[in-house]
């Protein structure tokens, strides 16, 4: 049986993997709708969604890293 805790990192592992997932496919998306854009204030407007984007992917990138830290000083399961 896994320990309550470890299940628990393992959940939250998950809803990162699947936000991060989201989040890169928004910055293509962005990245795409960047180069459509045909005023200097659209094009603006979209570059401020990208560094909203890249700064929740490095900050979802820093909490995976923290649960990956978390497990190896724990021992537990892998959380990948």
């Amino acid at each position: 049986m896994i320990p309550k805790e470890n299940n628990s990192r393992m959940e939250v592992a998950t809803m990162i993997d699947k936000e991060l997932k989201a989040a890169f496919s928004l910055k293509g998306t962005l990245e795409s709708e960047l180069t459509k854009q045909e005023t200097m204030s659209e094009r603006i407007e979209v570059r401020k969604d990208l560094r909203k984007c890249n700064q929740k992917i490095r900050e979802m990138t820093d909490w995976k890293d923290d649960l990956k830290r978390i497990r190896d000083e724990l021992g537990n399961n892998k959380v990948d």
